[in-house]
């Protein structure tokens, strides 16, 4: 009885973690909503917003960036916003996302920002 309590907890705990861990495989713009489906090509149930002038620049298997006006808002995995956004220049366009950093492309460098919205100090340039 002890023994199939603790298969039941861990088999509990498995499961939670896979669903707490869904990772985003692809956004699709439908309308003016941008859907989450998961690695397995299922839809997730969760989307986001767009407004009219929004354009979902890049994702990656956490975090999904939709640029609106000057700024780039951070998405998590399930379509809420993070509160966590990057100011952007008038010239200033999101590169890519990466499983780190946010790449945001200013004139002749690419500066590199973190998940907070918070510029790293790192950067390329040409």
């Amino acid at each position: 009885l002890n023994t199939m309590k603790q298969i039941l907890s861990i088999s509990f705990i498995l499961l939670c973690f896979g669903f707490a861990q869904a990772q985003i495989g692809e956004v699709k713009i439908v309308g003016n909503q941008a859907k989450i489906y998961d690695e397995d090509a299922k839809f997730t149930y969760h989307s986001i917003s767009m407004s009219s002038n929004a354009e979902l620049a890049d994702y990656n298997s956490k975090y999904i960036v939709v640029v609106d006006g000057n700024q780039a808002k951070i998405y998590d995995s399930k379509g809420s916003f993070t509160y966590k956004s990057i100011n952007l220049c008038n010239n200033c366009t999101i590169r890519k996302v990466t499983n780190t950093a946010i790449l945001v492309k200013e004139g002749n460098m690419v500066k590199y920002y973190d998940f907070e919205g918070k510029y790293t100090y790192k950067y390329t340039s040409n």
